[in-house]
């Protein structure tokens, strides 16, 4: 099974769609719709004119536009600050009850996580089209706006800064105003922000246990495993506080709800290794990398595959020290640092701060074969690489010390150059230490 740090992709740069061919009815339609707003641009923001052609009529309906969308935004993000759920509610279509009731979940999690600030900012307007020909789209006659919205939250007594994550809701025109009808999950289609669909109060309802460090959510349904498992994490913690004392909080946001899309969220490019991932460490910003260049690293959440929560306390407690140790190092951790460092580092602390048979190494080491170590783009197409990084990184340890093993990992932080960073740190080559890790596996299969 595998334990995951996950870097942010790379997305391309978004391209607008070309627009498409207007015959010359719609076109008629269109100098309509411009003369409008040209009339009533006075007002101060954009308006949308719908026209429907029947049987020798037309109608019209106005809405506002973007500002009318960043008004009802903050009605609702104002609404869970407050903890009014009917003020939250207010701007939801009623024509759908399944849709309302996910709604009211959604807004008692949201409540149940504790937030110190919830904010919704308007990133995208007009860059997530809906098809002309989508059910919503025709029952309210092409008024329809799908959108990109950057969801800020902060959790109290955990964030000192918030963390940006992507929403993207979809709104319907009705009586003359915006309603929120719809919002994408995983999986509902490509092209969207990594990681939609997969915030913590997107699962269906969940309760949130809190401990010194650890803010732990979990499915409702799932209740009575929040003791034990929050006892373990804490454990977790104090494992990694062992060896990274500083450089991070010391506490973390641990989501281990039984809805697997939450998880599956993070997996939607490689759902083939979905099975064979027991947790994800992933790395959060202070804007949606797709939609800002300029977004920075701020923290990291850990989210548990719900296919492993039932395995025995042993391997939980490892997964858990592992997935912390990530999280302790995600300020320092860049594209630049290798992967087998990311998670031989996690390994190595996982391992050090826990019961380990004098004979493990050895029995491990003599199922992995290898002439390098792991490259980054294959590292995740093999278990035995976590063996192969785990014993690169204790001959680190063992040889240069911890405290040398850590800054080799902090120097990746701003450099990229692998042997001058040996020779810095280590004052080794990369090629010499390549050579003295073959030899150090050799070692430990005989032994």
């Amino acid at each position: 099974m595998f334990s995951v740090y996950v870097p942010y992709p790379s997305a391309p740069p978004w391209q607008p769609a070309p627009p498409p061919r207007r015959s010359g009815l719609g076109l008629r339609i269109t100098l309509v719709v411009l003369l409008v707003v040209a009339l009533c641009a006075g007002a101060g923001d954009a308006l949308l004119l719908v026209t429907g052609i029947g049987a020798g009529h037309r109608t019209a309906a106005f809405v506002g536009g973007d500002g009318a969308l960043t008004e009802l935004l903050s009605r609702r993000a104002s609404a869970i600050i407050a903890h009014n759920e009917a003020a939250f509610l207010a701007d939801v279509d009623r024509s759908d009850p399944k849709f309302v009731q996910r709604q009211k979940v959604e807004y008692e999690n949201l409540v149940a996580l504790g937030l110190s600030s919830f904010t919704l900012t308007l990133s995208q307007p007009g860059r997530y089209q809906v098809p002309s020909d989508a059910p919503l789209a025709v029952r309210h006659d092409g008024l329809v706006r799908r959108v990109g919205v950057t969801v800020r939250y902060a959790v109290a007594g955990l964030d000192t800064v918030p963390d940006a994550e992507p929403w993207i809701p979809t709104f319907v025109g009705s009586g003359g105003r915006w309603l929120l009808a719809d919002e994408e999950s995983v999986g509902a289609s490509q092209g969207l922000p990594f990681g939609v669909g997969g915030l913590p109060w997107e699962a269906r309802p969940v309760t949130v246990v809190r401990s010194a460090h650890v803010i732990a959510v979990i499915s409702t349904e799932d209740a009575e495993i929040a003791p034990h498992l929050v006892d373990l994490a804490e454990r977790g913690i104090t494992n990694v506080m062992k060896i990274r004392k500083t450089g991070w909080s010391g506490k973390v946001l641990l989501t281990a709800v039984s809805d697997q899309k939450v998880f599956d969220a993070y997996f939607e490019g490689s759902p083939d290794k979905l099975a064979q991932i027991e947790a994800v460490t992933i790395p959060r910003y202070d804007e949606v990398p797709e939609w800002n260049n300029n977004a920075q690293v701020v923290l990291s959440r850990v989210v548990f595959n719900p296919a492993t929560l039932g395995r025995g306390d042993t391997e939980l407690q490892h997964t858990l020290t592992h997935e912390f140790t990530h999280t302790a190092l995600g300020l320092v951790t860049s594209d630049a640092t290798p992967r087998w460092l990311v998670e031989g580092m996690a390994e190595y602390v996982a391992y050090a701060t826990e019961y380990v048979p004098a004979e493990l190494p050895g029995e491990y080491a003599r199922h992995v074969s290898a002439t390098a170590l792991p490259g980054d783009e294959t590292f995740y197409d093999s278990a035995d690489n976590y063996t192969l990084a785990w014993l690169a990184v204790k001959l680190i340890a063992q040889k240069y010390g911890q405290a040398k093993a850590l800054a080799l990992y902090d120097y990746f932080h701003d450099h990229t150059d692998v042997d001058l960073g040996f020779q810095q740190v280590l004052g080794t080559s990369f090629s010499a230490f390549t050579q003295a890790w073959l030899a150090y596996l050799d070692k430990v299969r005989a032994s």
